[in-house]
């Protein structure tokens, strides 16, 4: 079982790892090369084999269960910022939430080549209601072929997932904006 520090007794965050040795229950630190051990685990995912870490502050890891090897990536891999918030697999891609206190972004990590890519917040209109997010995305989730977002002091975006470039519409409840109140099929 694998657990977000910190671990009963252990004061500081990290990856730890509930086992039993020599009789005794005991919390173990899972030490994650190339990236800061006390790194809050913000999220976590097992998905095609791997073990998906998220953390704040020091990138994204996957552990092989197979070949129990880690890969990191951190923004000099790609990953435009090294503070995500959630994960969502889905399909040929594993979707990355970013955000620290006032940007974020949406990323993915493409299975096939294990290449990071991310909708670049100068995409985005003038409104911040249109346009990929740039606040730190909360969650997201996948429903049919409809990607949906969670943004920070945003709200709720969402866009077909197929879609080469994606068109990102904002669900809102007050109809006195022009997207559509209601969720998609």
């Amino acid at each position: 079982m694998f657990f977000n520090g910190p671990a009963p007794q252990h004061p500081d965050g990290g990856l730890y790892m509930y086992s039993e040795k020599s009789g005794k229950n005991i919390w173990e630190r899972i030490q994650i090369p190339n990236m800061e051990q006390s790194a809050p685990v913000t999220s976590m995912v097992v998905y095609r084999d791997k073990l998906w870490v998220g953390t704040y502050g020091s990138g994204l890891a996957a552990y092989d269960l197979t070949t129990q090897e880690w890969r990191t990536w951190g923004p000099g891999d790609g990953l435009p910022m090294p503070h995500i918030i959630c994960l969502q697999p889905d399909g040929e891609r594993l979707w990355i939430g970013f955000g620290d206190v006032t940007r974020g972004g949406l990323g993915w990590i493409d299975m096939e080549n294990m290449r990071v890519n991310f909708y670049p917040s100068d995409r985005r209109k003038e409104d911040p209601r249109e346009g990929p997010p740039a606040a730190p995305v909360a969650a997201i989730a996948r429903m049919g072929d409809t990607i949906y977002v969670a943004e920070f002091h945003i709200g709720l975006k969402y866009f077909e997932r197929a879609a080469v470039d994606p068109v990102f519409h904002l669900f809102v409840h007050d109809r006195s904006y022009k997207t559509p109140s209601v969720v998609p099929d």
